[in-house]
């Protein structure tokens, strides 16, 4: 128990540290898609980026990504995400990758064999988002992917949200591959409306869906708190013991004592 309780001091240190620099990373001006360098050694969740994204409809598979058994204010539903072009702010630039870019929460209906519907971006536009992925949990792996069926389109319903797992079920071309973050948009997004061509040139921003963001799956003070559980367990535990000692030494001392009067009597 008490080993326990120092992994959790020590798990809850590693969260504080993550938490500090995320809230750096919040407090920082985003950073152009093409001038941002990405490492294998560093962790960048939380990392503000500028870009600009576009429709993707060339080797899809699928049109939209639900990640299933997601919660947010108590409703059970999905994070709905869509595969898009994801461009340089500078026209002149020749960078360009294909990622996930977060639609929103939304919740999930009665029928489990039907896909709610969610607006997809069809325009190319300016973006600002932060990146994230989810963290390796050695329990659930798993992509566990199932094809479903969403009006007019084919939407791909997963457990997991494993982005090296994901091009062989979203693209034709087995030799594309996907950005290594999730960029989760910070501004509403603008889709193209075909019925009301309205003022702003046929463009209006989206009924904004919810962005639940929860970069890690539990803060400091949790750990904090369960690490003065294991240390409260590990302490009861230590004073049930001396009682218990205390207790057994007591009739032996007694006996002693008896066996002592005796053998003066005789």
């Amino acid at each position: 128990m008490v080993k326990l309780g120092f992994w959790q001091l020590d798990r809850g240190n590693q969260k504080l540290a993550l938490e500090q620099k995320l809230q750096l990373r919040a407090d920082a001006t985003p950073i152009a898609i093409e001038d941002w360098k990405i490492s294998l050694n560093e962790e960048f969740t939380g990392v503000k980026l500028s870009l600009r994204v576009a429709p993707l409809t060339d080797d899809l598979k699928v049109q939209r990504v639900y990640w299933d058994n997601q919660t947010w204010q108590g409703k059970v539903g999905y994070l709905v995400f869509q595969p898009v072009r994801l461009l340089a702010n500078d026209p002149q630039s020749d960078f360009e990758a294909v990622g996930l870019i977060e639609l929103g929460f939304i919740p999930a209906g009665r029928d489990r064999q039907i896909l709610p519907k969610v607006t997809e971006l069809d325009t190319t536009q300016p973006m600002i988002g932060r990146l994230y992925r989810k963290q390796v949990n050695p329990m659930s792996q798993g992509l566990m992917p199932e094809m479903m069926e969403i009006t007019d389109s084919l939407g791909l319903r997963i457990q997991n949200l494993s982005l090296e797992d994901l091009p062989q079920h979203l693209f034709s071309d087995r030799q594309l591959s996907l950005f290594s973050y999730v960029i989760q948009p910070m501004r509403p997004l603008l889709f193209m409306d075909d019925s009301r061509l309205t003022e702003n040139n046929g463009l209006k921003v989206s009924e904004h869906l919810p962005h639940p963001w929860q970069p890690l799956p539990m803060q400091s003070k949790r750990h904090f708190g369960y690490a003065v559980q294991w240390f409260s367990m590990a302490a009861v535990l230590l004073g049930l013991a001396l009682c218990f000692a205390y207790r057994q030494s007591k009739p032996s001392k007694h006996v002693e004592k008896k066996s002592r009067n005796r053998n003066h009597l005789q």
